[in-house]
C-alpha cells in the first residue's frame, strides 16, 4: 500500500512535492539532526542534486517543509495551553469549551466547534471526513 502524500502536486510540481513529502516524513521520524539530503532524495525517488536545485540548504528545506505543513495540517485544542499552537497553525480549531478561556489566551483558534470536550473533537473529525 502506498503512503498518502501530505503535499499535493498542485502549485508545487511533482518533484518538489515528492521532496517535501519525503523530508516531512524523515523529519517527523528521525528528527533534524539525522536529516540527510541523500536519504531524502532516496525516499523521494529523485537525484539529490534536485534537492539542492529546489532548496539551497537543509535549513531552507526544513523551513519549506514546516511552512507547507502549516498550510495542510489542522490543529485542534481545548485549553489555554493550546494558544501558541492556535497562533502558529493557519488551520486551528478550538473545541467549544475553549471559549471560557478566551480572555486568558494570547491567540484564539480560527474556528470553534459547537460541541464541547470529546463531542467537539468528534464534530471536527466528522467535518474533516465529510460525514
Amino acid at each position: 500500500m502506498e503512503a498518502l502524500a501530505l503535499f499535493a502536486e498542485g502549485d508545487l510540481g511533482e518533484t518538489k512535492a515528492k521532496i517535501l513529502d519525503a523530508a516531512f516524513r524523515r523529519l517527523a521520524n528521525e528528527g533534524y539532526a539525522a536529516l540527510s539530503m541523500r536519504e531524502i532524495a532516496k525516499v523521494a525517488g529523485v537525484n539529490h542534486a534536485l534537492i539542492n536545485y529546489h532548496f539551497r540548504s537543509k535549513d531552507e528545506l526544513v523551513i519549506a517543509v514546516l511552512d507547507a505543513a502549516n498550510r495542510e495540517i489542522v490543529f485542534a485544542g481545548d485549553s489555554p495551553n493550546d494558544a501558541p499552537m492556535f497562533a502558529f497553525f493557519e488551520r486551528s480549531v478550538g473545541v467549544a469549551n475553549v471559549r471560557r478561556y478566551a480572555g486568558m489566551m494570547a491567540a484564539q483558534p480560527r474556528y470553534v466547534t459547537e460541541a464541547e470536550a470529546g463531542g467537539g473533537f468528534a464534530e471536527l473529525a466528522r467535518h474533516l471526513l465529510g460525514s
